[in-house]
């Protein structure tokens, strides 16, 4: 929203970049003479994969910033910012090197259940019964709006195995690497996510409800429909 991409000279975004509100992205400064010994700069500006670009930051000409780079709010990009690293203020100066660190397998796990724990608290808030229950990291949740209504059926597996008893309306949410296209041509299963390999099939009305919640956390998936 109310961001200015000014393409004089190229602008090129990596993958999976974002770029919040009222951002100013400048490929070229000039207004008073450079004959006269004003500054004149016309310079492309290159931005790396995965990087945030929060709101109401400025980058000037000849910019380029790395892969993995967050950069602080109302931040001042004057000068390169090398890959890894958060980096803020104005100028922007690196504040975080070796960035992001890694996550352990137990930490994914406890921000996955408490993801899903607070996702039975929205389903709740609009109005829905859940029964949830849950069996080591293994998780599900079933939700009606009342009954003799459709219900809807959430389960996460830290490792599948079949399901024997799906409502019409399902997704199944995984933790681990196995090919997601071969479970869901062989099974009645609407939609399947995993974690891991960050991707995705099918479609269900819970599914895309918890997909968009997931996004919230910045977890995105692609496509294999």
């Amino acid at each position: 929203q109310f961001s200015f991409l000014n393409p004089t000279k190229p602008i090129v975004f990596g993958d999976d970049c974002g770029v919040g509100g009222c951002c100013q992205v400048f490929t070229h400064g000039s207004y008073l003479s450079e004959l006269e010994g004003y500054p004149v700069t016309f310079a492309p500006i290159t931005i790396g994969n995965n990087v945030w670009i929060p709101w109401n930051v400025f980058i000037l000409p000849g910019v380029t910033i790395g892969d993995n780079v967050v950069i602080g709010a109302s931040s001042h990009i004057t000068r390169n910012i090398p890959s890894n690293c958060i980096a803020a203020g104005n100028p922007a100066k690196i504040v975080v090197k070796k960035f992001p660190l890694p996550v352990s397998n137990q930490e994914k796990n406890r921000i996955i259940k408490n993801i899903l724990l607070e996702f039975k608290k929205y389903v709740e808030y609009n109005n829905y019964k859940v029964n949830a229950t849950g069996s080591g990291n293994d998780f599900s949740i079933i939700c009606e709006k009342q009954k003799k209504h459709p219900k809807h059926q959430l389960i996460f597996l830290d490792n599948y195995s079949e399901i024997s008893k799906l409502v019409n309306d399902n997704v199944i949410v995984l933790n681990d690497e196995r090919d997601i296209g071969e479970i869901y041509k062989n099974n009645n299963i609407n939609m399947i996510i995993s974690i891991p390999r960050k991707e995705r099939i099918g479609t269900s009305r819970i599914g895309e409800e918890f997909y968009r919640y997931l996004s919230r956390y910045g977890i995105r998936c692609n496509r294999l429909d």
